[in-house]
């Protein structure tokens, strides 16, 4: 455990004088002066949050490479499955259909029961939907039966994806100090393009046939295996015992006085239609990438592994230089509306360019920009929602704007699916798509090229909303700066000496004291958040 006396971004040697600026104090379990030196003026980091903040990592990724897993082989996939292209594309959109009302629940369940049961009881059911999935290639089973495993695998999985995108900045939030929240939120929610990543490399080169179906899918069991056990075994509790940061010590809204206060801030909504818009975005074109691409001569190699690497990687490569930046300069607003410029900019570029032969340079240049600028926004914008809507629950501000990005990405991917025509016979002849020639047009190869002008079309529009009209309000860090000035006040008046003889340590272990209880009934029942601050008192 690191025990530290933080001042925003600064802190304060404990052995130093009061009020000099030096390096931290980490006082260990073996230092019987512990209780003393950490008094309830100071705000405590635990070792644990990094176990906790990678089992996260690993059930989110696992999540989404799972709802991926069939999108960059989706013709090969059809011919396994008996059916149609635009049913392995509900693969996908079943996580939309069914995440949106679970979601609704499931704000509301964080909130009740606390994160650790939540994140448990989700884990496993990722778990066992990899299982039904797997189940539904073995040898012998009808291909009805074949379809109905596989979608009550992605439904199980569905049931469990919101648990995993609304808890990082929850986790962000009450276990990490807040010089450490942008970098914390970024790793948890890159791992959902990683896991896109994952998709899009492994299944082209394990599926070669309908027949390796079977392979591919016992490999994405082990990263549904691996989040259970470690969410069993690593996350032990809701919160830490003592709090990182004055707002992980404040109290949260209710749940329906949350919902109230959100439905009356406009910052709000403008977030809830640009972020959101942003999620829906990024889901399309993970979906349709192989689909746009393969009809002008791109292989599944190319479309799967290169520009599905180049999106994810150099996303990857923004989100931490995004996240470094914004922990260090807090500046969240300006950096958000710079990378959102960055991805409509990088989306012009691959419309231009997907449709036309020979353009392998353009298109990966393309994939890379929207990624570098796009994938940023997420962690971003769910620091901006906790910043603009603060102190409502990080679970439901957070978690309502990702259940908008599933409804938008969903109306985008019918929408876009739908307005797709079929090649002609001259162009048939330098597609690249895996069709069976038995199938006698049954997945029929598409032109995908108005649907992307449409997708370059909205993103704009949501890019032009979020820039103009969005204003920052930092209501968390404008509280913390107020608490950090308190308690320099504090710390100068007991630089001074006492004013009376009156002992004043009764107040700060009471407070302690009330803390801990308020521990206690976290990791039994619900989290709830003392009422008064871990500030000594004078």
């Amino acid at each position: 455990m690191d025990c530290i006396r933080r001042k925003d971004s600064e802190t304060t040697d404990t052995t130093s004088p009061r009020g000099s600026e030096s390096s931290i104090a980490v006082i260990t379990k073996k230092d019987e002066n512990k209780a003393a030196g950490c008094s309830s003026g100071y705000y405590r980091t635990y070792r644990q949050r990094w176990a906790v903040l990678g089992s996260l990592m690993v059930l989110i990724f696992s999540n989404s490479m799972a709802r991926l897993a069939f999108g960059p082989v989706a013709y090969t996939s059809a011919t396994f499955y008996e059916t149609k292209v635009n049913t392995i594309n509900w693969f996908a959109i079943v996580y939309m259909v069914v995440g949106i009302p679970v979601g609704l629940v499931v704000t509301w369940v964080i909130n009740r029961i606390g994160l650790r049961l939540s994140l448990l009881i989700a884990a496993w059911l990722n778990c066992i939907g990899a299982i039904l999935r797997l189940c539904s290639a073995v040898d012998g089973v009808d291909h009805t039966w074949r379809l109905v495993l596989v979608f009550a695998g992605h439904v199980m999985s569905a049931v469990a994806q919101p648990v995993f995108m609304f808890t990082p900045t929850k986790v962000a939030a009450v276990w990490f100090a807040d010089d450490q929240r942008a970098l914390a939120n970024t790793l948890a929610t890159s791992s959902n393009p990683l896991g896109i990543l994952a998709a899009n490399v492994f299944s082209p080169l394990l599926v070669k046939s309908p027949s390796d179906i079977f392979t591919m899918l016992i490999v994405y069991v082990c990263p549904a295996a691996l989040g259970a056990v470690l969410t069993t075994f690593f996350v032990r509790s809701n919160v830490p015992p003592h709090p990182p940061s004055a707002s992980a010590n404040s109290n949260s809204e209710p749940f329906w006085i949350g919902i109230k206060k959100l439905a009356r801030n406009r910052y709000y909504w403008i977030l809830f239609l640009s972020i959101g818009g942003g999620v829906g975005i990024y889901t399309a074109i993970t979906v349709f990438l192989e689909q746009m691409l393969c009809p002008w001569g791109y292989p599944d190699f190319f479309s799967g592994v290169v520009c599905g690497t180049c999106l994810v990687v150099g996303g990857v490569f923004g989100a931490v230089i995004a996240g470094l930046v914004a922990d260090r300069t807090k500046h969240f607003s300006s950096i958000a509306k710079v990378c959102y410029t960055g991805c409509a900019l990088g989306l012009l570029v691959f419309s231009l360019m997907h449709n036309r032969s020979n353009q392998h340079a353009l298109i990966a240049v393309g994939c890379g920009l929207i990624g570098f600028f796009g994938l940023p926004l997420l962690p971003l914008g769910n620091e901006l929602i906790v910043e603009s809507t603060y102190p409502v629950e990080h679970a439901t501000s957070t978690g309502l704007v990702f259940l908008s990005g599933q409804l938008q990405g969903m109306i985008l991917i019918l929408i876009l699916q739908d307005i797709a025509i079929p090649l002609t016979d001259e162009q048939m002849e330098h597609a690249r798509c895996l069709v069976n020639p038995d199938d006698h047009g049954s997945r029929t190869i598409r032109n995908l090229t108005t649907s992307c002008f449409v997708l370059l079309g909205y993103t704009g529009f949501v890019c032009l909303c979020f820039v103009i009209f969005f204003r920052n309000t930092y209501r968390r860090l404008n509280m913390e700066r107020r608490s950090q000035r308190k308690r320099s006040t504090i710390s100068a008046e007991d630089a001074e000496g006492p004013k009376s003889d009156t002992p004043q340590s009764s107040d700060s272990e009471s407070t302690s004291h009330s803390y801990q209880h308020i521990v206690a009934q976290n990791n039994t029942i619900t989290r709830k958040a003392p009422h008064e601050t871990l500030e000594p008192k004078t």
